[in-house]
């Protein structure tokens, strides 16, 4: 058992632990996000639970259960508390989510791009891309896209969302998880300008079209094919 993530209002344990309710879940496939308020979890999990059926497995992963911790698990989670010196924890408020296993965008843009992985980074943000759109028409904003809440499941060869705890309906049409897609792949450039192969065409399309967005993207994306 080891803390794979901290944030303001909860820590996130893998393999998952044991809930007090309900039937006993693959620990091997949920991660447990333990919050460190009753009310926030509570407000995740509504969140959770009325997530579009459409984005199932585009976006996110279906949550499993809101429950108690298990007591005879205690122990476990009071030391990865106690190593972590983590202030404040609620036993009574773990949410068990399905894991997606893989890395955090913000991991892999830490290694050396190759012209062949950044395309194909680049071809899975076009696909990101759709999915975010198609969530927002459904009236559901994240509105904490960054590359430490998307993660690479090479598995499926896909990227996720992880981490709705900002997340919200509004009828109001708003353009933030757009905007926060377009910085996001300013990112992935940076990254990408380490290799002058890259750095060259991504300069040479800057002279053609400045501005940083999916349009960018797929101009980029045929420069480089």
């Amino acid at each position: 058992m080891r803390l794979i993530g901290e944030g303001g209002n909860a820590l996130a344990i893998y393999p998952s632990i044991g809930c007090s309710k309900k039937t006993r879940i693959n620990k091997y496939d949920y991660v447990t996000k333990l919050y460190k308020s009753t009310e926030t979890a509570e407000e995740e999990y509504k969140i959770y639970s009325k997530l579009p059926e459409e984005l199932n497995n585009k976006l996110y992963y279906n949550f499993c259960e809101l429950c108690k911790i298990d007591s005879n698990i205690h122990s476990y989670v009071d030391k990865i508390v106690e190593d972590y010196d983590i202030k404040k924890i609620n036993y009574n408020s773990l949410l068990n989510i399905k894991y997606i296993h893989g890395v955090t965008l913000y991991d892999y843009l830490k290694q050396f791009m190759t012209i062949k992985k950044f395309i194909h980074l680049l071809e899975l943000m076009v696909i990101f891309h759709k999915d975010i759109i198609k969530m927002n028409e459904l009236n559901f904003y994240h509105k904490d896209i960054f590359s430490q809440n998307v993660m690479i499941n090479f598995k499926v060869d896909k990227l996720f969302l992880i981490d709705f705890g900002r997340s919200k309906y509004s009828k109001k049409k708003e353009n933030i998880d757009i905007n926060n897609f377009n910085k996001m792949l300013e990112d992935i450039l940076d990254c990408g300008k380490k290799n002058n192969k890259i750095k060259y065409v991504i300069r040479s399309v800057k002279k053609i079209y400045s501005k940083i967005d999916i349009h960018f993207l797929k101009i980029l994306l045929n420069n480089l094919i």
